[in-house]
């Protein structure tokens, strides 16, 4: 199972974000964990793999790289920051400086019309009000600076293995039932048409002499 680590992401102002560990090297910048499961930041490497960190050196046998997930955790909260435009309403996380709003703050978004405004679609424009502003300092923030907060939490569970091959195992019940009433209708048919052989009327052979034949030709005439 894949072991999970809660960190304070640097990037995004120090929020909380959840990590897992993945089977590479570390390479300076990354965050690695040693044995006892205590993270440490990477300010240097070797040919060997092993990583320098501020208080010495973990060879590579020791510690495992983690990286980071799009999963955040906020007030208590587990978030998925997902990469859409974002709808009026929603919170989004601000993932680069923009302008007043600076990286890890969280934003709720507005409707820009009802202030006479108009977003650039393909932009992923939105607008928000920052906490510190009044409500007619409206400010808009492109898509390439925000991702959208979604509650994971409520997100569909993935489904067990158990449930998988039940799910299976309908479904080929299922298909076989289809197929049985196909077949039956097959066969049906087939009776069908073999009946209708027997109902065409063949034509009888007629055996007729000379003296009857001559007759008849002379009627004809």
């Amino acid at each position: 199972m894949t072991k999970i680590h809660v960190l304070k992401d640097e990037d995004l102002g120090g929020i909380e974000r959840e990590y897992v560990e993945v089977e590479r090297d570390g390479v300076v910048g990354d965050w690695v964990v040693g044995k006892l499961g205590n993270p440490y930041k990477v300010v240097g490497v070797n040919e060997d793999g092993d990583v320098y960190i501020n208080s010495g050196l973990f060879i590579r046998s020791y510690y495992r790289t983690v990286e980071p997930t799009d999963i955040v955790c906020i007030d208590g909260e587990r978030f998925r920051m997902v990469d859409r435009k974002a709808n009026v309403g929603e919170r989004v996380i601000v993932t680069n400086d923009w302008y007043d709003a600076k990286s890890g703050n969280t934003l709720s978004i507005i409707d820009g019309s009802d202030f006479g405004f108009s977003a650039d679609r393909e932009n992923k424009e939105v607008f928000y009000k920052h906490p510190d502003n009044s409500k007619s300092q409206i400010r808009f923030i492109s898509g390439n600076f925000y991702r959208v907060l979604v509650p994971a939490d409520s997100e569909i569970a993935p489904q067990s293995q158990d449930d998988i091959i039940a799910n299976l195992i309908r479904r080929v019940a299922q298909l076989e039932s289809e197929l049985s009433g196909a077949k039956r209708d097959i066969e049906t048919w087939a009776q069908e048409v073999e009946s209708l052989k027997h109902e065409v009327v063949q034509p009888k052979q007629i055996t007729l002499d000379v003296d009857t034949f001559a007759k008849l030709i002379g009627g004809v005439r």
